[in-house]
């Protein structure tokens, strides 16, 4: 399966997931609020214009200038706070990217022995356990080998399907365990 490929579905799984794409939003928030603390501690300017009504009859206008300097909050804690929040939804972000990345990579393994081992089952084992079978059962009508061979035979085949099935099973399993990893439906070929 060279067309699975573990960077290409992770990126497939970024763009994909909600839970990657709500941890990234929580990281920005969480980023954007440290810069808000941060802000808040600075000397604030106001700019301020009033128009009232005078004695005469008209109006008059004042304008005023102000500002706040925090000389006392400089808000160190909220910053503090709002920072450590931030670092920690990155952390929380990257170990969710890694877990993610880890399941793809998982569930790419699992896809490619299973499929390897369902392809060698098919062509090495199942192929020639069913052309014998045949010829056996052939043989059994001709008279020319007992019952207990001809059963014995029929098993042998019968672990042989059975053997390929539980691998192509565990093929597909490890393809539904990619999609739950990328939140698509992912076609490897070629497939057992």
């Amino acid at each position: 399966p060279e067309s699975l490929s573990v960077e290409r579905l992770t990126e497939l799984a970024l763009a994909r997931r909600p839970d990657l794409s709500e941890r990234a939003a929580a990281s920005r928030q969480a980023r954007a609020l440290a810069s808000l603390a941060r802000r808040e501690a600075m000397p604030s300017l106001e700019l301020r214009g009033v128009s009232e009504p005078d004695e005469a009859g008209g109006r008059f206008a004042r304008a005023g200038v102000g500002i706040t300097v925090p000389l006392f909050n400089r808000n160190r804690g909220e910053e503090a706070a709002r920072l450590a929040e931030a670092e920690q939804a990155d952390l929380e972000q990257a170990a969710l990217f890694a877990r993610t990345r880890a399941e793809i990579a998982r569930a790419i393994a699992a896809y490619g022995t299973a499929w390897e081992q369902a392809e060698t089952l098919r062509t090495t084992v199942l192929a020639p356990a069913r052309e014998n079978r045949q010829l056996l059962e052939i043989a059994y009508r001709a008279g020319k080998v007992g019952l207990p061979v001809l059963l014995l035979i029929r098993n042998q085949v019968i672990d042989a399907e059975l053997e390929y099935w539980e691998a192509w099973l565990a093929a597909r399993e490890a393809l539904t365990d990619l999609r739950e990893a990328t939140a698509e439906t992912v076609v490897a070929a070629p497939g057992p």
